[in-house]
Parts: structure tokens; C-alpha cells; sequence
């Protein structure tokens, strides 16, 4: 069985990957990174500073719809949206990295994936 700390950090790899290689938002240049190197947007990326709670609407899909649980645990609190996170103008002009991508996050913080042994993550670069 997978550590959750371990699990965590390669789902963040898998992320880095396949969702911030392709983002729009990503710092020029930065599109060939492996998935061991964190971007300098991650720390203000609303998949990376709520990745903890998108782990948990991942497990629980079945029980709630994602887009009600993301709106509830991440849009309500977000700086962005109003309404208690029912409307937003990101979301609503496709400016959101969490709503563009949550699909394929979700999809990737679903996978039981294999223990990599790159146990590291190099500092952010930009």
C-alpha cells in the first residue's frame, strides 16, 4: 500500500504533468518541467492550494456531485466569487485553472498510482 504522503506527492507529479505542462496560466517556458518541479504559480493555483479538500471530493463523487462540493468546500471561500461561490467571474470567463482543469485533477487524484521512487519536489522554478 501506497504512504498518503507518498501517494500525495505523485498525484502532485501526475498534476504537473498533465494539467500544468498545458495551462494557460503557466509561467512562459515552463510547459517542458517535469512533473518533479514545481511551478512558481503553485502557490497561489487554486488546484494546488486546495488540493487536500479536491483529494476528498475525489473520494466522495459518488456520494455528491464534484461541481457541488467544489462549489461549497473551495468557490465559497474564494476572493474571486460571490454568492457563497455561485457565481464567478473567472469560472464564468473560463479564467479559473480549477475550473478548467478539475475534471482531469479529479480524474488524476482518483488513480491508486504506483509508488515512484522521485520521492522529492525541486523548488519552484520561474
Amino acid at each position: 500500500m501506497i504512504r498518503a504522503p507518498d501517494a500525495m506527492l505523485q498525484q502532485k507529479h501526475a498534476i504537473r504533468r498533465s494539467v500544468c505542462a498545458a495551462c494557460f496560466m503557466r509561467p512562459v517556458g515552463s510547459d517542458w518541467f517535469p512533473g518533479e518541479i514545481a511551478r512558481c504559480c503553485e502557490g497561489t493555483c487554486p488546484i494546488f492550494t486546495n488540493l487536500h479538500i479536491l483529494k476528498q471530493v475525489a473520494a466522495r463523487r459518488a456520494a455528491e456531485p464534484a461541481q457541488q462540493q467544489i462549489t461549497r468546500r473551495i468557490c465559497a471561500t474564494c476572493a474571486h466569487a460571490t454568492a457563497g461561490g455561485a457565481s464567478c467571474h473567472r469560472r464564468d470567463y473560463q479564467s479559473c485553472p480549477l475550473s478548467l482543469y478539475q475534471d482531469r485533477v479529479l480524474e488524476l487524484l482518483s488513480e491508486d498510482r504506483p509508488l515512484d521512487r522521485r520521492e522529492t519536489t525541486i523548488e519552484p522554478a520561474c
